[in-house]
């Protein structure tokens, strides 16, 4: 419950994570509620913003919209993957 913030930070930017699993374990971590919420909001931002550009290009038909959301798709990732790579040296 220390790092739970961070933790619960790091299961919400993972793409491919379970989103039941991740508030299970917040929840038998006992970590505060104000963490977990902030956590779970920073977290599902970035990837909620590419879902929903992606998905309005797809309805629009818009060429330079699917570039901007896969550019926007690969900056979290690399974000992502930089942000994890600094707290794994640590």
């Amino acid at each position: 419950s220390e790092n739970g913030f961070r933790y619960m930070l790091a299961l919400r930017l993972f793409p491919l994570s379970n989103a039941t699993v991740s508030s299970l374990l917040g929840g038998a971590s006992r970590m505060r509620f104000r963490d977990f919420a902030a956590a779970t909001a920073i977290g599902y931002l970035p990837l909620t913003a590419v879902c929903a550009t992606l998905g309005s290009s797809a309805a629009k038909s818009s060429f330079w919209q699917l570039g901007v959301g896969l550019l926007l798709f690969g900056t979290v990732i690399a974000l992502q993957w930089k942000w994890g790579a600094k707290s794994a040296s640590k």
